[in-house]
């Protein structure tokens, strides 16, 4: 047998051998039906991931909108520390109209005893 003969034999049975286990490859849905189905499985997973992550997101969204700045913190620590001064000058002028109420009362008061006894 020459050389080329044995090399033309040998190509010959690597490529049946190569075009066999391609073919039953292929007719085994048992191992690459199990491939498959872990990728569906790994497929399902991922995109269940991503729907939650883009609920985290859209969540994270939410709450840095209705957050606030610190400048708005600032705004309404000055709005705060002016209306405690409006405050605090509200109740001194009540108290000081309470003491001419007491005052006035009190003239009122002394006035009736005087027209009640005299029966006016």
């Amino acid at each position: 047998m020459s050389e080329w003969f044995q090399i033309a034999v040998i190509v010959f049975i690597v490529l049946t051998i190569g075009w066999h286990a391609w073919r039953t490859a292929q007719a085994n849905p048992q191992s690459t039906g199990t491939l498959g189905n872990d990728l569906s499985g790994l497929d399902t997973k991922v995109n269940g991931f991503g729907a939650r992550l883009a609920d985290l997101e859209n969540d994270v969204k939410r709450l840095d909108d209705n957050a606030a700045s610190k400048g708005d913190i600032k705004r309404v620590e000055r709005a705060l520390a002016s209306l405690q001064g409006e405050v605090a000058e509200i109740g001194k002028s009540a108290a000081a109209r309470e003491a001419t109420l007491d005052h006035v009362k009190g003239a009122v008061d002394r006035m009736l005893d005087i027209i009640m006894k005299r029966g006016m």
